[in-house]
């Protein structure tokens, strides 16, 4: 089983659509200000756009020792911040790297994959994978 089809169609967080500000352009993601963060602009009229999935690791971290709750996980675990091409700076889990081989830099790519099962619903995410150059 998977997400209801509800959840699925949340368009800002599985859909990567942001918003453009009128006033300034810069891209506003998650889509839940009211107001821009760059020029403070009321956002009466915004611009939804889709976001390329692509992007660069700007900071991340290996967490080798899983929190409370977090043994589905399973160490070592790379946490990772990205900017996205397009705009929009999202946090996500980096997989199908080995953590010595993480660079700031480098170049990913945002997917929607299954993080953990719970009570036989496979609950999604965003994850990062490395884009093989």
């Amino acid at each position: 089983m998977s997400d209801p089809f509800v959840w699925r169609e949340l368009r800002d967080e599985y859909q990567l659509v942001a918003q453009r500000c009128s006033s300034c352009g810069v891209v506003i993601y998650p889509m839940k200000h009211k107001i821009c963060p760059k020029c403070g602009k009321i956002q009466e009229e915004t611009k939804e756009i889709k976001l390329n999935p692509h992007g660069k690791i700007v900071t991340y971290t290996v967490q080798y020792v899983p929190g409370p709750g977090a043994k589905e996980f399973g160490p070592p675990m790379i946490l990772v911040i990205c900017d996205l091409d397009d705009g929009g700076r999202i946090n996500g889990i980096l997989t199908d790297c080995a953590p010595d081989s993480v660079k700031i830099g480098m170049r990913v790519k945002l997917e929607l994959r299954s993080l953990y099962t719970s009570n036989g619903l496979d609950v999604y995410s965003h994850k990062f994978t490395p884009i093989k150059e």
